[in-house]
Parts: C-alpha cells; sequence; structure tokens
C-alpha cells in the first residue's frame, strides 16, 4: 500500500475510534443523568415519607438507595471526566490524520503539476526546434 492510502485508513480508523468514545461519552452521561433523576427522586420520596408516620419504615431503604446512586454518579463523574479527556485526544488524532492525508495529496498533486509543466516546456522547446530546423 501506498503511503496515501495508509493515511486514508489512519483517517477512516481514528475517526471510527472518535466516534465510539463519544458514543460512549454519551451513553455515561445519560447514566449520570438518570442516577441524579433517582437520587432526586428518592430525596422526595423520603420527605414525603417522613411526613406520613406508616411510611417511616421505607425511610430507611430510600436513604440507602440515595446514598448508592449518589456514591454511583460520582463514579460515572469520574469516568466522564476521563472519557472527556479521552475523546478531546482522540479528536486530535483524527483531525492530525486528516490533515497528513491533505498533505500528502496537495503534495502529489503539485508534484503532478510540476511534471504536467516541464512536459509542456519540453513539448514547446522541442516544437521551436522542429520549426527552427525547417
Amino acid at each position: 500500500m501506498n503511503r496515501e492510502k495508509l493515511l486514508n485508513h489512519l483517517a477512516k480508523l481514528r475517526e471510527m475510534q472518535l466516534h465510539a468514545q463519544v458514543t460512549e461519552l454519551k451513553t455515561r452521561s445519560g447514566m449520570l443523568s438518570r442516577l441524579k433523576w433517582f437520587a432526586e427522586q428518592a430525596r422526595a420520596a423520603a420527605s414525603e415519607s417522613i411526613e406520613l408516620a406508616h411510611h417511616l419504615g421505607d425511610l430507611r431503604l430510600l436513604g440507602e438507595a440515595r446514598l448508592r446512586s449518589i456514591r454511583k454518579a460520582a463514579e460515572v463523574e469520574g469516568q466522564i471526566r476521563v472519557l472527556t479527556d479521552g475523546v478531546g485526544r482522540a479528536r486530535k488524532l483524527a483531525e492530525t490524520a486528516r490533515a497528513a492525508g491533505t498533505d500528502l495529496r496537495r503534495a502529489r498533486e503539485r508534484a503532478h503539476e510540476r511534471s504536467l509543466e516541464f512536459e509542456s516546456e519540453a513539448a514547446l522547446n522541442w516544437n521551436k526546434e522542429v520549426k527552427s530546423e525547417r
């Protein structure tokens, strides 16, 4: 494989990695939102159970559920920070691969244009020589 094909494959690979990391980040963000919502629901249910005497037994369970969701939310927030950094790095790598492919393609096009100019000049010089010999 030539260099241009390799860079195109690398750029596609980097784009796929970026897409996968963004998808994972979105998944974790959704999970965090659900955990925060659940903790809020548990807090609201606990405040309602305080008002009703026959629901006081549920208060301990609601508190435990809320604490578990808060701890899990803190864990997911840490994962989100790591994933956010990873997405930034993946985005930079993908941009670098695309830029390298573009630079290589432009260099190839410039070399092709130079060769065409050289051939054109050679043809003109040959044509002048032929005309001068007549």
